[in-house]
């Protein structure tokens, strides 16, 4: 395509972005823009998102090198908006195949976050998904440029479930980034059986690049993703109870990355190689006109780092109670999640939880830390004061598990040269932050919302010395159209 060519096709872009409603939040295969039936047994549904955000960020003055302050700011505000047109055809009970294209600007980044060096205005347009799966008898094969999220194989039904599998449980070592402007896809096959009681699956991926990076098309090429899990479906014979067992192989062989690692003779590029074991369990519960929520989750992780020894953990704990009838429907969550951290730089053993290529922000709205190296227990309140209305209120207690390890920020590789997470010195500290988030979520019509969100935080020792600052603070706003 010509330079006017693409000039024609932006132009157009826009003028669809203009002509449509303006909206926010669901999914494009949950609100098809039409239905077109062909033949008998055929359906095919094309399918239209938007996303524009405005977000800012401001985090906790200068760095703090040996004692010495540098200036170097951690503030952003960017405006970005995300564009996907997609065809979804389904022939009878057998076939399925989706062709997506997206395009992502990033508008008005003066410290060039997204992508040091390059325009304060960026744009990328490539393929998102194009996939297609085949289906007989219960077996599945699935194969192409495709999304995957571990732990949401099956999806729940029942609404509190939903909720819990979507943003409590599922993403955690491989998700698809949807919270960054890019997000990621994986390009590979999955195969599988399923009936109604259970699924059973393996998958072998390659991501994509993306989240912070507007260039989506590529794959990076070092990262090799495999497993297989059995997933416990929602079944009237087990109640509103999912369940999973995961097994995870991570390999990164990638040369030309720095590694973030408490480890300061570390060697160069990657080489590392991690198999983790693990899963979940959560159940919901009718109480008179009320439900209960009990969930569980815990990995084990073993293997290579480098010249090092991988031996880590990850564990999480949650209950919840919701008052089905009193005003506003509050549902009241209380949890702690916790993740490994290295002890000791020089044994040999790493002992740091990898979470490989996850979707942080899922679990950390205000994403400036992951579950690597982290304990975070938290209260958490959702009410719907109105039927269009929803609230979402956080109080999070964050703190290192080992004070010889890092503080990790990121959500894993979005480039062939990036490693995806960051870390700076615990020294010797481990109280990192208190954090609220407060959101709120408007729902328009059917294809539209609107969704803000708030974060706060209030940094303890980890940060103080690190930085000449202890405040931070997150905002966004957000409208979403899906067809």
């Amino acid at each position: 395509m010509d330079k006017k060519g693409l000039q024609r096709l932006c132009r157009g872009l826009v003028a669809t972005w203009l002509l449509a409603p303006v909206g926010v939040g669901l999914r494009a295969e949950e609100s098809p823009l039409g239905t077109w039936q062909p033949a008998p047994g055929t359906q095919v549904r094309l399918q239209v998102f938007d996303r524009l955000r405005g977000a800012g960020m401001s985090l906790f003055g200068n760095a703090i090198v040996l004692g010495r302050e540098i200036p170097r700011t951690y503030n952003y505000g960017v405006l970005t908006n995300r564009f996907q047109l997609g065809l979804l055809l389904e022939q009878d009970d057998w076939l399925e195949s989706q062709v997506q294209f997206q395009t992502v600007t990033v508008v008005g980044d003066p410290d060039r976050y997204y992508n040091p060096g390059q325009q304060s205005v960026q744009n990328g347009a490539y393929l998102r998904e194009g996939w297609m799966k085949l289906k007989q008898a219960g077996f599945f094969l699935a194969g192409g440029r495709q999304p995957y999220a571990d732990g949401a194989e099956s999806p729940a039904q029942e609404k509190h479930l939903q909720y819990l599998q979507n943003y409590q449980l599922s993403q955690r070592l491989i998700g698809t980034l949807e919270f960054s402007p890019s997000g990621r896809s994986f390009d590979g096959a999955r195969l599988g059986y399923g009936n109604v009681d259970y699924e059973v699956s393996g998958f072998y991926f390659v991501p994509t690049c993306g989240g912070l990076n507007v260039q989506g098309m590529c794959s990076i090429d070092g990262i090799r993703l495999a497993g297989a899990s059995l997933n416990l479906k929602e079944t009237a014979g087990w109640g509103h109870t999912l369940g999973r067992l995961g097994f995870y192989h991570y390999q990164d062989t990638r040369p030309n990355v720095w590694v973030a690692q408490n480890r300061p003779d570390g060697l160069p590029g990657a080489d590392i190689s991690l198999q983790s074991l693990g899963g979940y369990l959560t159940h919901v519960a009718a109480v008179g006109s009320d439900h209960l929520d009990l969930s569980g989750f815990a990995f084990g992780q073993f293997g290579r780092w480098q010249n090092q020894t991988q031996q880590a953990w990850a564990y999480g704990l949650e209950m919840g109670y919701q008052w089905e009838e009193a005003w506003s429907e509050p549902w009241l969550r209380v949890g702690v999640n916790s993740g490994s951290g290295d002890a000791n730089p020089w044994d040999g053993q790493h002992g740091t939880f990898f979470q490989m290529i996850p979707s942080t922000p899922i679990q950390a709205p205000f994403p400036f830390y992951t579950l690597m190296n982290t304990q975070d227990v938290f209260l958490q309140l959702l009410a719907r004061p109105l039927p269009i209305f929803g609230l979402r209120l956080d109080l999070h207690a964050v703190t290192l598990n080992s004070g010889q390890d890092l503080w990790y920020t990121g959500s894993g590789a979005g480039s062939p040269r990036d490693f995806g997470f960051f870390g700076q010195p615990a020294l010797g500290a481990t109280d990192l932050a208190y954090v609220t988030n407060i959101g709120a979520s408007l729902f328009l019509s059917r294809e539209l919302r609107l969704n803000l969100l708030y974060g706060h935080a209030f940094g303890q020792d980890v940060i103080e010395l690190n930085h000449s600052g202890t405040a931070g603070d997150f905002g966004l706003g957000e409208l979403v159209i899906a067809y």
